[in-house]
């Protein structure tokens, strides 16, 4: 989960995807925020600055815990081969825009990838992306990627899976 913040999402995710699978299948995920205070937060299920929302992520049951790990998403991601990369609100914003860092941010999903892997990018509450976010969606399909969806939710599958 790049850009993951303090990890409720990635923990979302993983309970979600826990669900429909057997109960002894291993689910092993990462978050990946650019703050470290953030990764704190999350692999610690604290928020001491937020009570209330502390006492709701104590709440959440998943299963298989994820890491969380302090990282910047143009940089280098865990080393791994994913099946499933989620990001919310990134394409498009304030750190990931431009053609050169849709290129770059692509050659990384193709890099880190399992074959037949899906990445899922959201900009729910970043109205003011829609341009860049179908530029990405533009220059993805330029580079060969199948991508379904509208830019509020995009689904990213290489065309050679």
């Amino acid at each position: 989960d790049l850009g993951c913040g303090t990890g409720q999402g990635t923990c979302e995710a993983v309970a979600s995807l826990e669900s429909l699978l057997p109960p002894d299948t291993l689910v092993e995920a990462i978050g990946l925020t650019a703050e470290p205070l953030e990764a704190w937060m999350a692999a610690a299920r604290r928020l001491p600055h937020d009570p209330s929302r502390e006492r709701q992520w104590t709440l959440l049951v998943c299963r298989n815990i994820p890491a969380f790990v302090a990282g910047d998403a143009l940089g280098d991601w865990p080393e791994g081969s994913y099946y499933i990369i989620l990001a919310n609100g990134l394409v498009g914003g304030d750190f990931l825009h431009g053609d050169d860092v849709y290129t770059w941010f692509l050659n990384n999903l193709r890099r880190h990838l399992a074959p037949g892997g899906r990445a899922f990018l959201a900009n729910a509450y970043h109205d003011g992306y829609r341009g860049q976010v179908e530029a990405f969606v533009a220059l993805a399909r330029h580079h060969g990627w199948q991508v379904r969806g509208d830019w509020h939710g995009l689904e990213l599958r290489r065309n050679t899976d």
